[in-house]
């Protein structure tokens, strides 16, 4: 009874060890978990490996155990620095060199631990004492297993010191994960160097297993309170800190919960001036924008706002989040400075209102109006075409002949409805008739196309109505623009956005 209440936190001990493996394992598929289960599969190993050298009563089975825990011990001092890099995505300079480089030592070291000349290196007049409730293996460190204990603890404390860089995070929550795990491997480290100089905390030699509980306790915690591999930051900064777009998250008390850069940039504040402040306090000098915060409902909208004594024009979307009970948890807003194609859309309507003008004149005039017309638009990025009501074109510009490689007699030609996906063009036909009947003048909307090079893109067009003096349509004249690339952004913000906050409820 007496040898199992000694034996107690050593199994506790294990017992955590093994659990954070299992769950660790589990979300392998987080950047860094897999490595990390393995780290904690070896430190179990080596709390395991030092139970059984309790237990063993000879000599030779004892200094056999003890060999297993220093192969473990290159294990779990090897592996946690693959780890960091793999968790935090540090940049290091020509990685895969370090990395090999790094095994030299290592290797040489398990190799030299089981060649028979090399022993005594290792075990120095090895003994055992039998004052305590199971015998301890006794003998000196050598200047052998001192350099190589030295070498694994200046390469955890490289690590633990790129985890400490990594606190300079824009949000809370992923400081706080990173920290737990930052502590939890301070603590062994810690012990490791007190034992080495000399420091008794037991009878025993090996404090590794305590340590270990205590580390992992920690990390434990970390992984209830901050959700360790549940909100991963490194998706986040990768995805939603590098997006161009104005990007802002509300909870369902319309509370600012995250927010990028970029918004960050447009509002000339810093994070911990908006992070957890309600929305109406953080935008309540623009009240025509509150308004629209307000919906919780999915909805784009322009808005204008001044920014840098400029006015700016933004396209705003926003997305409802919904947990797995589908109960309302907050708002996403994502916005894109259209200022420059707004201002495009002016230019264009004042050539627009002229050649209206110029329909009601002389047929040579309109002409010549046409020619005027090209020599602009040719040189614009977005796509301009014109077309009758029979879906027959009358013009269109270089930018989309380059699109779609086509010759301009060849884009006149075509029916433009065949270069549409097939589900988006009963969306399109619907514009079109619309337009024809009268009942709208102007729309803009979105479709996807099938590109020369069998992929597929998104675009966004904006017709405009053209009629004669009787008010009879004669042409549609249609600006478009290439979003495959914002569309691609959005894709992918809206899966981290489902990933960040399923981890909340």
């Amino acid at each position: 009874m007496e040898k199992f209440l000694f034996l107690s936190p050593y199994i506790i001990s294990l017992a955590i060890s093994i659990w954070l493996t299992l769950y660790a394992w589990q979300h392998r598929k987080v950047q860094g978990a897999d490595v990390y289960a393995r780290y904690l599969f070896v430190q179990s190993l080596w709390i395991l490996e030092y139970i059984f050298e309790l237990l063993s009563e000879d000599l030779n089975s004892k200094i056999f155990w003890d060999a297993t825990q220093w192969i473990s011990f290159v294990g779990v001092t090897f592996i946690f620095p693959i780890f960091v890099v793999r968790y935090t995505e540090v940049k290091v300079p020509k990685l895969t060199f370090a990395f090999k480089l790094s095994q030299i030592i290592p290797a040489f070291f398990v190799l030299a631990l089981f060649i028979a000349p090399f022993r005594p290196l290792f075990y120095p007049n090895p003994s055992l004492d039998h004052s305590y409730i199971f015998s301890e293996l006794r003998y000196d460190f050598t200047w052998l297993t001192y350099g190589y204990s030295l070498y694994s603890e200046i390469l955890t404390i490289f690590a633990i010191g790129i985890l400490i860089k990594s606190l300079i995070r824009p949000v809370r929550l992923y400081r706080q994960q990173i920290l737990s795990v930052t502590l939890g491997a301070i603590v062994p480290v810690i012990f490791s160097l007190l034992v080495l100089a000399g420091v008794d905390f037991s009878p025993y030699r090996d404090m590794s297993p305590f340590a270990f509980a205590i580390g992992n306790t920690i990390v434990t915690w970390g992984l209830f309170r901050y959700k360790i591999f549940d909100v991963v930051p490194i998706a986040r900064e990768l995805i939603f800190d590098n997006i161009k777009e104005i990007v802002i998250v509300l909870d369902s008390q319309d509370r600012i919960v995250d927010i990028n850069k970029t918004a960050l940039e447009a509002l000339e504040m810093s994070s911990s001036e908006v992070i957890g402040q309600p929305v109406q306090q953080v935008y309540e000098a623009i009240p025509h924008i509150l308004e629209r915060f307000r919906e919780p409902e999915n909805f784009q909208v322009e808005i204008p706002l001044h920014r840098n004594k400029k006015l700016h024009y933004y396209s705003v979307r926003s997305t409802v989040l919904h947990d797995k009970k589908d109960n309302f948890t907050g708002r996403v807003f994502v916005a894109t400075d259209i200022s420059e194609y707004i201002e495009m859309q002016e230019k264009l309507k004042t050539l627009n209102d002229e050649l209206e003008e110029r329909v009601q004149q002389r047929t040579a005039e309109l002409s010549q109006s046409m020619e005027r017309y090209r020599a602009v638009v040719e040189n614009q990025k977005e796509f301009i075409v014109r077309w009758r009501p029979d879906r027959s074109r009358t013009f269109v510009n270089e930018a989309y002949c380059q699109y779609f490689e086509l010759s301009y007699e060849e884009a006149l030609s075509i029916d433009f409805m065949t270069q549409i996906l097939e589900e988006d063009r009963p969306a399109v036909n619907e514009k079109i008739r619309r337009l024809l009947v009268g009942e709208i003048n102007t729309e803009t909307e979105i479709h996807r196309v099938l590109k020369p090079d069998g992929t597929i893109g998104w675009q966004e067009w904006t017709d405009q109505v053209i009629r004669d003096a009787a008010g009879n349509v004669v042409e549609i004249q249609s600006v478009g623009r290439d979003i495959t690339e914002r569309k691609d952004a959005e894709d992918a913000l809206t899966l981290s956005e489902e990933k960040f906050y399923k981890a909340f409820n």
